[in-house]
């Protein structure tokens, strides 16, 4: 995975771009944290509407990204 995607997807995250988080992500991605759990694009895109919908200041700070690469 390049960094620059994964760079990209924190910066649409962060300004709530829905449309360019669609384009980032997988149609069948699968999401599960403490509180929720969303499996597919759609579900995912749901999630995070409520999300920034229920905080609207949530921002995510990157502190670093690690990448392995899956051969």
């Amino acid at each position: 995975m390049s960094i620059n995607i994964i760079k990209s997807y924190f910066d649409a995250w962060n300004k709530k771009d829905l449309e360019m988080l669609s384009k980032l992500i997988d149609i069948d991605i699968k999401l599960k944290d403490w509180e929720q759990e969303a499996n597919g694009q759609v579900e995912f895109i749901n999630a995070n509407t409520k999300l920034f919908e229920a905080v609207p200041c949530i921002n995510a700070q990157v502190l670093g990204i690690a990448c392995i690469d899956e051969k």
